[in-house]
């Protein structure tokens, strides 16, 4: 995995959703849907099919606050980093397309559990650990997912399910006799994105010691006893 030197906010959620779901579909009981690509971009190989793709359509960008800054504690480097919050809205598409319209539909019927009921089965609860719990699923699939998870939060809005209308297309293999039936279903999402921590932190300043003086008239102090003979001595008595 490449170093990350930007924040990963498109890039991390499309990732999320894609192992997700390739996560629970991979470890679906049928074997024909077992079988199911989950992938962000439309296949023109026969092979890939039956499949799912997913598409992410932003709407808000916004910012946290005017002005809005955080400031976080590390106690093992025992330093402060400023980091800023932006919030974003849009909708998470399915799209699936399959060689049958029962493919299609038992995709679909798939995704309606995954989405609406994922906590009620171990395959499906994949899907839902990836997206709210993604150090757990690393961990139990061993994978590597970086540090993105750090500064992503991702919320799905599962309540309203809207399904895409049912079609079919010719085949982009391009036979004569094979077309592509496709289905598929949308939902909300809102989520935020932290700045990367920056390159400089911020050590805790314990004491500051000050003592009045005029510049270029008096001596510079050198200690706790003030030079400055305008200023009384009685930290000497």
């Amino acid at each position: 995995m490449l170093p990350q030197k930007t924040i990963g906010y498109k890039t991390y959620l499309k990732q999320a959703l894609v192992q997700g779901l390739r996560s629970a579909m991979g470890a679906h009981p049928d074997l024909l849907l077992r079988q199911t690509t989950v992938g962000l971009d439309f296949s023109f190989e026969e092979v890939d099919y039956p499949s799912i793709v997913v598409r992410y359509y932003p709407r808000d960008n916004l910012a946290s606050g005017v002005g809005h800054s955080e400031r976080r504690y590390d106690a093992v480097t025992d330093s402060w980093s400023i980091f800023k919050r932006r919030l974003y809205k849009g909708d998470v598409e399915f799209s699936i397309y399959a060689l049958s319209t029962l493919d299609r539909d038992l995709i679909s019927d798939s995704l309606t559990q995954i989405l609406g009921m994922g906590d009620t089965r171990a395959w499906t609860a994949n899907f839902l650990r990836r997206i709210y719990d993604p150090a757990t699923w690393a961990a139990n699939n061993n994978v590597d997912i970086g540090s993105g998870y750090l500064y992503n939060f991702v919320n799905l809005s599962t309540d309203t399910i809207t399904e895409l209308p049912e079609s079919q297309v010719p085949a982009p293999w391009q036979p004569e006799d094979v077309l592509l039936y496709q289905g598929g279903a949308r939902i909300p999402i809102v989520g935020e994105v932290l700045s990367l921590p920056p390159d400089v932190s911020w050590t805790i300043i314990e004491r500051v010691l000050t003592y009045p003086y005029i510049a270029g008239v008096e001596p510079v102090p050198q200690g706790i006893i003030d030079p400055a003979p305008w200023i009384p001595d009685t930290l000497s008595q």
